[in-house]
């Protein structure tokens, strides 16, 4: 009588992994394609942040050239993959739960490649996917603080260009005009994204010390916030100014393409910063090596 060919049996017939790897594969597109279709481009850019987080997790980590699941934990596995894959059809709107199905397609696959006692290796992985949810927790609330926080800083950009600026809680006023910051100004999305990519360098490229990793986490939360500044700046700038298309531009910069280029210049300095400090770092402790 022939022995029966188990899930777990058929992820190992593959002794390089490529119907894992095929099936991650698509498990991280579908995920990007339906938060595409379904969410924000500020959501969307952070499922592919986690994703491609946790394929360079997992690729520094182990590799899985050969994949021994037990039975169980591949029934598991197998489970909570078409789980994930029928609750994505169902996805409308951005919530916790939605935020959840990246780290259970990641549970789902390591189950498929590993028993459950040895997931050690993919727990970096597993964490980075967790940021996910985690974010989404943190992007919930809107204080008031924040957005007079947002106003202030853009008052000081503006009085660093010699620019008369005056704030009245969350009001920016220039001499012709001024802006307004709403809940939506404060740039939170941009800055939980950078704080994801700091999480994540830590995770897979730390530094020498946990205090350094924290204080790079405050960095990229910083220049976030900066950067935003000087968004709003340059919205109150145009919006003060006697150009007769000045709402074209101003809606422009607020919600068309070019407001991209600021969370873009935010991630260029942050990313070249903990470049910088790393490659010093292993500079310091190669010299004192030799």
């Amino acid at each position: 009588m022939k022995k029966a060919i188990t899930i777990a049996r058929i992820f190992s017939l593959s002794n390089k992994g490529v119907l894992w790897h095929l099936l991650a594969i698509l498990l991280a597109v579908q995920s990007i394609v339906f938060n595409v279709l379904t969410q924000s481009p500020d959501e969307t850019l952070l499922v592919f942040i986690v994703w491609w987080g946790a394929s360079i997790a997992l690729d520094k980590s182990l590799s899985t050239k050969r994949l021994h699941p037990n039975s169980f934990g591949a029934w598991i596995g197998f489970v909570l993959v078409l789980w994930v894959l029928w609750r994505s059809l169902l996805i409308t709107n951005a919530n916790l739960g939605s935020s959840l199905l990246p780290l259970l397609a990641g549970i789902g696959l390591t189950l498929l490649a590993t028993p459950p006692r040895r997931l050690r290796p993919y727990l970096p992985s597993l964490g980075i996917l967790a940021l996910l949810p985690l974010m989404r927790v943190l992007l919930i609330p809107y204080p008031t603080q924040l957005t007079n926080a947002t106003a202030w800083i853009t008052k000081l950009i503006l009085l660093l260009f010699g620019l008369p600026a005056e704030v009245q809680g969350n009001i920016v006023n220039l001499p012709g005009g001024g802006v307004t910051v709403a809940s939506a100004c404060t740039g939170l999305p941009a800055m939980l994204q950078l704080l994801t990519v700091s999480l994540i360098f830590a995770i897979v490229f730390p530094m020498r010390f946990r205090s350094q990793n924290m204080l790079m986490a405050l960095s990229a939360v910083a220049l976030g916030f900066l950067v935003n500044g000087l968004r709003i700046a340059l919205l109150a700038l145009i919006n003060s100014s006697q150009y007769p298309s000045k709402e074209w531009w101003f809606k422009l910069f607020h919600n068309g393409w070019p407001a991209w280029i600021f969370p873009g210049i935010a991630a260029f300095f942050f990313v070249n910063l903990y470049t910088v400090w790393l490659e010093r770092q292993v500079a310091h402790l190669e010299g004192n090596a030799s």
